[in-house]
């Protein structure tokens, strides 16, 4: 007797040829790393980490241009002749004023001020 279907054979091709998964899932990485480097920028750095990262990646894009460049470090004074560099522990966000350019986005401590 001869055998006869009585529906339609169809092959099932798994995974997808397409690679849908991978494409979404490089996405969803890429967008989850965009939010944990924001966040890490908005709340894990300090003041100073903040003010400085601007600046240092300007000098690292320009240093293949140019040999030279300007920049500015931050320093503490006693209102004598003794100074040093800023630390983190000296400022906290806010405002000052500076004598030539644009307010600096960061303000002495209490404990740098006695």
């Amino acid at each position: 007797m001869p055998e006869t279907t009585w529906g339609r054979k169809e092959t099932i091709i798994w995974p997808p040829r397409k690679p849908i998964y991978t494409l979404g899932a490089l996405f969803l990485a890429l967008i989850a790393t965009g939010l944990f480097v924001y966040l890490r920028f908005a709340f894990g750095m300090t003041a100073l980490e903040k003010y400085y990262l601007p600046l240092y990646l300007k000098t690292e894009i320009t240093s293949s241009f140019r040999a030279a460049g300007q920049y500015q470090l931050l320093y503490i004074s006693d209102g004598k002749k003794k100074f040093h560099l800023a630390t983190d522990q000296d400022v906290e966000g806010g405002s000052s004023s500076q004598t030539i350019g644009k307010p600096l986005p960061l303000k002495l401590s209490p404990d740098a001020m006695k």
